[in-house]
């Protein structure tokens, strides 16, 4: 349900994106959502029915990587590293995340130590 109402409002808003790639025979072989909005594409989820020598999302996601290129934006894959990422170039990054402990230091302070 959470999944349905993230794609409702996305492309309500003009900012979701759904691809899909079909076979010869006109049968839906993958799918995939995107999100674009403040300069970035952000690959929210992806399936593909059929098993081949090459992943169907590949070609999904090289279309959107296509369809954009030479404009200035960031396209988040928001994967682990796996096969596909490997093979479509793309680099791990790590972002930083804050949790409240239960020190009584302030929320400043505890960032202050993590950068140093």
């Amino acid at each position: 349900y959470t999944a349905l109402r993230i794609i409702y409002n996305a492309l309500h808003r003009g900012i979701g994106v759904i691809s899909a790639l079909r076979d010869q025979k006109k049968e839906l072989i993958a799918a995939a959502f995107f999100i674009h909005s403040h300069g970035r594409i952000v690959h929210i989820f992806s399936s593909s029915y059929k098993r081949s020598s090459v992943d169907p999302k590949l070609y999904l996601i090289d279309g959107m990587i296509q369809t954009h290129a030479g404009k200035p934006l960031i396209f988040d894959l928001n994967m682990s590293e796996n096969l596909l990422t490997r093979s479509l170039g793309a680099d791990s990054y790590e972002y930083p995340v804050l949790t409240k402990g239960r020190s009584k230091r302030n929320w400043w302070t505890s960032l202050m130590d993590y950068f140093q």
